[in-house]
């Protein structure tokens, strides 16, 4: 595994991971949930890791194609943001925990 990018948010961290696993690049994020727990203002506090040493080059070129068209050059599109995985899990598993507390409540007759 190799660094490619620390980040004082959770967020951004998380969306340079999903911008990566987009163009193949299997990433992961490290200290994302310290972080969030402990409201860390820390400098670099969260950071992101290529899984395959041979993807470094790769993901280095995606990075900088996104930081250019992120800092709005002339002719390059912006790229849509990419969607937060985590935090649609975690409404999935609000949903799923919503339904078998209904459940419950119909089954003993509430």
């Amino acid at each position: 595994m190799q660094l490619i990018y620390k980040t004082d948010s959770s967020a951004r961290a998380d969306t340079i991971q999903e911008l990566l696993e987009r163009a193949g690049i299997p990433a992961a994020v490290h200290g994302a949930g310290l972080h969030s727990l402990l409201k860390s203002r820390a400098a670099d506090a969260v950071s992101v890791w290529v899984v395959r040493d041979e993807d470094l080059a790769r993901a280095q070129a995606v990075l900088n194609q996104f930081f250019q068209q992120e800092a709005g050059h002339p002719g390059v599109p912006h790229p849509a943001r990419p969607t937060n995985r985590k935090l649609r899990a975690l409404l999935l598993a609000l949903a799923a925990f919503l339904v078998c507390m209904l459940a419950l409540l119909a089954a003993s007759g509430a």
